[in-house]
């Protein structure tokens, strides 16, 4: 009997031991499932306040590395200050109702002290009578798609280059912005595509994002700014008491903008401006009634704004439908040169003619060129059209015969455009060996514009066609910031007197002191004085005893085709 009791006790310590191996080894299964799960778990007591967390939670984050178990407290102290109101509000919501399925979304403090974004997904274990015993969930780390998320969303909606709302935002958030005396402002950076062409479009986008901080320091969140296009903003105005003042500020702040550190040339805007209410009450009519006032702006000058009126529609039209014109002229060659002499003042035989583009429209005729040069200098077809003009000049000049043109020299414009991005050295080049045309009988006009803009590349560009023997003329003398200066730094051979000065010269005495001094300097200097404008026997006279070389205008010759 005895043997038979001791052998019953020992199959029951024996079944015991194999029960508790079974636990334990029931235990590490479910230990090493927890710890290789990709996301974090958690189980939360709610009578006894104790919160644990897997390893992989505790590891990632700044648990207290000390402890196995922790308080809920613990847990709202890793929440980021943004989103700990939300995240306790959804969490004592699910504590207090009667769903078994808890989730949200927030960020926790990771061990360095960033935060990471986790989605947590929870179901509650209840009593009989409802009440949450306890919840066991997970956390997956969702950054990744978040950062995406936000990512896509910037990329939609925001411009990469100044982080400003883009179009697609700007019509978003409108309905929700507009209110009565709204002023809906559309910008445009003025030759900013000049500026892209020759300086590249490094120098174009550091403007674009000083405009913006500008935008940014001046308006702050108070009103809505957002850019459109490349050279284009928008920007919502609320509740500004004299709209003009405003502007006026506005223009003269971007005005502040040099196109480079060290250029005397300043960052205009043209504006266009409706109001919500008077000018329409959606974002399309007021977006283009602005846009009409800006082409008003952008066609009297640039740098200004103008205000929407009903009679700008009209013009706007025809603005847009001289552009549409502009670009078929081109294509169908109807522009043409003209020349007009210039004559020397010693002999008073022709000395040169200068090439002038004339656009013979073929219904209205011979259009004038301060109609369409504006719009040809926005057109992109702007340098194309500059070397078939060069082309064309010279072409001529080879016809003529050796007797007519009796060594006189050609005159041509050359912009400040081409005359740095239409590689018109070798162009030159080129026309030089098509039409064996001397670069000494080639005199190139330049404006004190061309020479504001990257004044290194343009002094490189000057200084290698005057050493192949083209003749350079500063045109608009005197008329400029820095005339003299140029005088003495630029290879010049001549200047054109403005005909502003000429104009005058025979009535005010100090524009005759001050052509008479200019002549004389550029005398010193070994420079040719040509005097632009002259319309009158007196003044004629005039400039020739003042010891002008050269005189152009219509008193000598109006400008006409060469076979006339």
């Amino acid at each position: 009997m005895m043997d038979g009791n001791k052998t019953r006790q020992e199959q029951q310590q024996t079944s015991t031991s194999l029960n508790w191996q079974e636990i334990e080894d029931v235990l590490r299964d479910y230990k090493l499932m927890v710890d290789g799960a990709s996301d974090g778990l958690w189980i939360y007591n709610v009578s006894s306040d104790r919160y644990n967390v897997s390893k992989k939670d505790r590891e990632r984050f700044d648990f207290d590395p000390n402890l196995e178990s922790y308080s809920l407290a613990a847990w709202q102290e890793l929440l980021h200050p943004d989103d700990e109101p939300q995240a306790l509000a959804t969490f004592v919501a699910f504590m207090e109702g009667t769903s078994n399925v808890y989730e949200n979304t927030y960020r926790l403090r990771t061990r360095d002290g960033s935060y990471r974004w986790v989605k947590s997904h929870a179901i509650a274990d209840r009593a009989a009578d409802g009440t949450i015993i306890s919840i066991a969930g997970s956390h997956s780390d969702i950054t990744s798609e978040i950062e995406q998320e936000r990512l896509l969303y910037r990329l939609a909606y925001y411009d990469d280059l100044t982080e400003l709302p883009n179009r697609t935002k700007l019509r978003h958030d409108f309905d929700s912005l507009k209110r009565d005396g709204m002023a809906f402002l559309f910008m445009d950076v003025d030759d900013l595509s000049y500026v892209n062409s020759v300086m590249g479009y490094d120098a174009g986008d550091r403007i674009i994002r000083e405009i913006a901080g500008r935008f940014r320091a001046r308006y702050g969140a108070a009103h809505y700014v957002a850019k459109l296009d490349s050279d284009q903003f928008t920007m919502l105005l609320f509740d500004v008491d004299d709209i003009e003042k405003e502007l006026t500020g506005l223009l003269e702040e971007i005005r502040s903008i040099p196109f480079l550190d060290d250029s005397a040339l300043h960052v205009t805007l043209s504006v266009g401006v409706s109001f919500y209410g008077q000018h329409g009450t959606n974002y399309d009519d007021l977006l283009r009634r602005a846009n009409t006032a800006l082409y008003y702006a952008k066609a009297n000058g640039k740098d200004q704004y103008q205000i929407y009126q009903p009679a700008m529609e009209t013009y706007a039209y025809l603005y847009i439908d001289g552009v549409k014109q502009i670009r078929r002229a081109l294509e169908e060659t109807q522009f043409e040169m003209h020349y007009q002499p210039i004559i020397s003042a010693a002999t008073g035989n022709v000395a040169g003619r200068e090439a002038l583009l004339r656009w013979n429209h073929p219904q209205r005729g011979l259009v004038s060129p301060a109609e369409f040069i504006p719009l040809v200098e926005q057109s992109k077809q702007m340098l194309d059209l500059e070397r078939w003009i060069f082309e064309a000049v010279y072409k001529q000049y080879a016809v003529w015969s050796l007797k007519e043109r009796s060594g006189w020299f050609m005159s041509i414009n050359l912009s400040a455009r081409g005359l740095i991005t239409n590689d018109i050295v070798g162009y030159l080049d080129y026309l030089t060996e098509e039409y064996e045309v001397e670069p000494s009988y080639v005199e190139l006009e330049i404006t004190e514009t061309a020479l504001l803009i990257n004044a290194g590349q343009t002094l490189e560009a000057l200084n290698q066609l005057h050493e192949k023997g083209f003749r350079i003329a500063l045109d608009d003398f005197g008329t400029g910031y820095s005339s003299l200066h140029y005088l003495r730094t630029l290879p010049i051979d001549m200047v054109k007197l403005d005909r502003s000065f000429v104009k005058s010269v025979e009535f005010v005495e100090k524009d005759r002191v001050l052509v008479s001094s200019i002549i004389d300097l550029a005398h010193r200097m070994g420079l040719t004085v040509v005097a632009e404008g002259v319309e009158t026997p007196s003044q004629d006279g005039l400039l020739r005893e003042l010891g002008c070389d050269l005189m152009q205008g219509y008193y000598y010759g109006r400008p006409h085709p060469a076979y006339l």
